[in-house]
């Protein structure tokens, strides 16, 4: 009777899983190890809100997690490749540049090779960018030095700040 309990709790717990992520995903896009973290964090009772770390997870909950995650997936409602393109564009349209997008997707824990492939789809994006924010910058009364170190802070590479900036002078 104990195992066949047991076994409702998981079906149960898997549901609730389930439900949370499609909650999130009506929001915004998530990429795969996000929602995963997500997901863990939801999952933890309510005791756990006092601890300075996160409790361990249990093997049974990330193997579920994983279950609602392949199944997301399948149907179509989780998609990297649509997570990268409308984070990328919604990045580029705040005005930050390739390195400073790539670096945070990595740290969101996405494969670099996917990153690279999605950021150099808007590769004719980002010297205009760069340009517009430097001439920007330039009606501010910045200095090119001011504009230049703008530029890198924003994930813009020394190449492209540099050229941003010579255009804006010679505009």
């Amino acid at each position: 009777m104990d195992a066949l309990l047991d076994a409702e709790l998981t079906e149960l717990q898997v549901k609730r899983l389930y439900q949370k992520a499609v909650q999130l995903l009506t929001r915004r896009e998530w990429g795969r190890e996000e929602l995963f973290h997500r997901l863990v964090k939801a999952s933890q009772n309510k005791q756990a809100v006092g601890w300075i770390n996160s409790p361990p997870v249990s093997a049974e909950i990330t193997a579920a997690i994983h279950q609602v995650l392949d199944r997301l997936t399948e149907q179509g409602y989780l998609s990297e490749l649509r997570f990268l393109t409308s984070y990328v564009t919604m990045r580029r349209q705040k005005g930050f540049g390739p390195l400073r997008i790539t670096l945070e997707l990595k740290q969101r824990g996405i494969p670099e090779a996917q990153i690279a492939r999605v950021v150099e789809t808007h590769a004719k994006h980002w010297s205009e960018l760069a340009r517009h924010l430097a001439a920007k910058k330039q009606q501010q009364a910045k200095t090119p030095i001011q504009q230049m170190r703008f530029l890198l802070s924003r994930g813009f590479s020394p190449e492209q700040a540099r050229r941003a900036v010579n255009a804006s002078i010679y505009v």
